[in-house]
């Protein structure tokens, strides 16, 4: 294409000397009681001052250069307006010029195609943007409006063109036409140009009349291609009306009313639903990206009211709520306040440092310190009684008794790990290796690749010298050659093709390399009762990517890579009964609450309760006609009412007629009929595991209903138009969990809650709970 000149920002204009003021020097004269002499002068000095600032404003238009300072006198009002009427007219002229270029380039271009055309718009976009940048404010957007429709008019053309060129072809031009048409189509239909798509709908289906008559395809596969063309055409025309009416928050009933025939009555009812599975899909796109953006502005704000709230200002508040839905902004502004108060609560006791609970209010910075003073105090008093006692054996005493992860500590071994000497490494190794076979990986979360590093240097450290075994692991990290990569690349392709033997899947080599199995979940021995995963394709599909990834970091040690991924496994997978049947899950909600099984039906009366908040609105904006449908939760059975009857029972917990049954909830339409679904909590697309033992995961778990089409998220009405999400709040949870089973339940549970106050940790209670012994337990 040819070399479009290339038009730069005017930084500095010389516009003469000082301008004299005019109009102010004749007013003083009309002012000094010169009668109808000084106003005849003044009105002189007005019209030539306003008349200069006529030309001032012209020269400068003439080379733009942005917004001028804002206007004080009418001088300046007027020199402003001149400037933005000559700077536009001077960028029109650079912007067509750029257009009437591009226009002869294509226009000569015996082979268009879609490549061509958008490398030249991406040409023509950039030198427009070049050319806007330039612009005054006042006039820019009608000029970026102007010329971007003719941009688009220009393109549509030059796509007929190019269909055009196409018809002629060959077969194997017929088959690259038929995949062309529709995305044209499409794009024409979801930019709203009805007649743009009506032109590509009558020249396709001409061609494709054409192509079948010269025997280049079949009748066919003429009839399906002209199908396929229409069929794009209308998906774009409903994706681009989808769109309005998810940002206008009416997406609701646009779906209800295309779903029912009320809307767009000349689709066929064949296609009907296809079509609403397509829209629906591209909505959830545009749901999951703007989910996606505002859990890193959620999670950024987070991070920085914690680290300081104190330096938090109201404009910083109102800046994240506006970018954030209601139920966020709410979340953030209660974090705030939270923080706020601990950030002015002064000293905390030692007592905190031990329950969980207690621990997780605390800022890292306390954590530390309690750290600290507890590690001192250790050594002293060994040293008092004539012991014997490390700072390191100390540090790991320290830290197997405190409430959570404290963040000096396991940052302390990472550090060593990876920067540290041979002997750092070999005490921050053991000091991790202890930790995790206390099954307290959570009070070490150290990076991934720390983790590799430190399996790695483990391994070697049976067979070699702690120097040498350092040497192992450290070349792990190395800067690795191009041929190296290449190398690792092919190697994990060889490695893969050997998991896929016997045509094993993807996923199902994830749950191999893991450790799980679809249909028993955790394999035997890592648990003591084995069920079904609620997912396994997409579980099985993330643990092979987990896998890769540390395959990669240990340059081909699938050695390391699988002991790392069970490590995860452990951490991550484990069992629910929120949803009415045991399941084997990632990151089950009652491990998340810190409660063992039997507190199901405490979270499921927490979820019944959150969503009885959320959907309180929804009747009234059912019965204001603002929506067609409404939801409500339906009556159930307690946690206490479970504890009663599980005592009748002999103590045999969810045996029998006493499962936990999942939350359910209705939906009412307007003919009076209703629809009531089982409530199924699963992950949300972006929740994941911290570091942060204050907020120990991001995102939540969405609430979705099981329909005879299978899981589905559960949307309500406006202006709630979105996935229900749920976070368990963990204290709140346990002590409902623990006043509820210490009034009702078993002498073991009165055990279980004098373990938990007297400062004994959560998993190590949980184990205890889960073994299975304490079912047939009656109190």
């Amino acid at each position: 294409m040819a070399d479009i000149p290339q038009y730069k920002r005017t930084t500095e204009i010389n516009a003469g000397g000082n301008i004299p003021d005019f109009q102010s020097a004749m007013e003083g004269v009309a002012s000094a009681s010169w009668g109808s002499v000084g106003a005849l002068g003044a009105k002189v000095a007005q019209s030539a001052n306003t008349e200069m600032a006529n030309q001032i404003g012209i020269n400068l238009g003439k080379t733009p250069h942005g917004d001028l300072s804002p206007p004080i006198t009418d001088f300046d009002k007027t020199l402003k307006e001149s400037y933005s009427a000559q700077a536009s007219a001077t960028l029109s002229l650079q912007a067509n010029d750029f257009l009437y270029k591009s226009q002869l380039e294509l226009a000569n271009d015996p082979n268009l195609t879609l490549g061509k055309i958008e490398s030249a718009n991406s040409v023509i976009k950039s030198g427009l943007n070049s050319v806007f940048s330039q612009a005054p404010s006042t006039v820019r957007a009608n000029l970026e409006n102007t010329y971007n429709a003719q941009l688009q008019t220009q393109t549509y053309n030059f796509q007929n063109k190019m269909l055009g060129q196409q018809k002629e072809k060959t077969t194997d031009q017929v088959n690259l036409y038929a995949k062309q048409a529709p995305e044209v189509g499409y794009n024409l239909g979801k930019a709203g140009n009805e007649k743009g798509a009506q032109s590509v709908e009558q020249s396709s289906t001409q061609y494709f009349d054409n192509a079948a008559e010269n025997g280049s395809i079949s009748k066919t596969q003429a009839f399906v291609n002209k199908e396929t063309v229409r069929k794009s055409i209308v998906l774009g025309k409903l994706n681009n009306e989808a769109e309005t009416a998810y940002h206008n928050k009416t997406y609701e009933k646009f779906s209800a009313d295309l779903a029912n025939g009320v809307t767009h009555k000349e689709i066929p009812d064949n296609e009907r639903a296809e079509l609403l599975g397509a829209v629906n899909s591209n909505i959830n796109q545009i749901k999951n990206m703007n989910q996606q953006q505002e859990n890193l502005i959620l999670g950024q704000a987070t991070e920085k009211i914690l680290i300081d709230p104190s330096r938090i200002t109201d404009g910083d508040m109102n800046q994240w709520k506006e970018q954030l839905s209601p139920q966020n902004a709410q979340n953030l502004e209660l974090t705030y306040v939270k923080a706020m108060i601990k950030h002015k609560g002064g000293q905390v006791d030692a007592g905190s440092y031990t329950s969980a609970g207690s621990f997780a209010t605390l800022t890292g910075d306390q954590q530390n310190k309690l750290f600290n003073a507890d590690v001192e105090n250790q050594i002293q008093s060994a040293n008092q009684k004539g012991q014997s006692l490390s700072i390191g054996q100390a540090q790991l005493s320290s830290a197997t008794k405190a409430g959570g992860a404290v963040p000096s500590f396991y940052k302390s071994i990472q550090n060593r790990i990876m920067n540290g000497t041979s002997q750092d490494m070999e005490e921050a190794s053991a000091q991790y290796r202890f930790m995790m076979d206390k099954g307290m990986s959570d009070k070490v979360p150290i990076s991934d690749k720390a983790r590799v590093m430190e399996r790695a240097y483990s391994n070697a450290r049976s067979s070699y010298a702690p120097e040498q075994a350092r040497e192992q692991a450290l070349g792990l990290f190395g800067k690795s050659k191009p041929e190296e990569i290449e190398a690792l690349n092919n190697a994990w392709a060889d490695q893969l093709s050997k998991f896929k033997k016997g045509g094993v899947s993807d996923p199902q080599i994830g749950l191999n390399l893991g450790g799980l199995n679809a249909s028993y979940g955790l394999d035997s021995g890592l648990i003591h009762h084995n069920y079904p995963l609620s997912n396994p394709q997409v579980y099985g599909q993330v643990l092979l990517d987990k896998f890769h990834s540390y395959y990669d970091a240990s340059k081909g040690d699938t050695e390391v890579s699988q002991q790392l991924l069970k490590e995860d496994v452990q951490k991550s997978f484990g069992q629910t009964w929120v949803n009415g049947k045991r399941q084997t899950v990632m990151y089950p909600l009652e491990q998340a609450a810190g409660l063992p099984l039997d507190g199901a039906p405490v979270i499921q009366d927490d979820i019944h309760e959150h969503l009885t908040f959320v959907l309180k609105d929804s009747k009234s904006r059912f019965d204001e006609g603002n929506a067609d449908s409404y939801w409500s939760v339906e009556p159930r059975r307690n946690a206490e009412q479970y504890e009663e009857a599980r005592t009748e029972k002999g103590g045999l917990l969810f045996k029998g007629m006493i499962w936990p049954d999942p939350v359910k909830v209705t939906q009412h339409f307007k003919n009076g009929k209703s629809e009531t679904y089982d409530v199924v909590m699963k992950e949300g697309p972006h929740l994941a595991a911290t570091t942060n033992t204050n907020t120990p995961y991001y995102g939540g778990w969405d609430a979705n209903i099981k329909t005879k089409l299978g899981d589905q998220p559960l949307k309500i009405a406006d202006p709630w138009d979105d996935v229900v999400s749920y976070r368990p709040e963990a204290k709140k949870l346990q002590n409902k969990y623990f006043d509820q089973y210490y009034k009702t339940g078993p002498v073991l549970m009165q055990q279980v809650r004098q373990m938990y106050f007297a400062g004994e940790q959560m998993a190590s209670i949980m184990k205890k709970r889960n073994d299975g012994a304490y079912y047939a337990t009656k109190g």
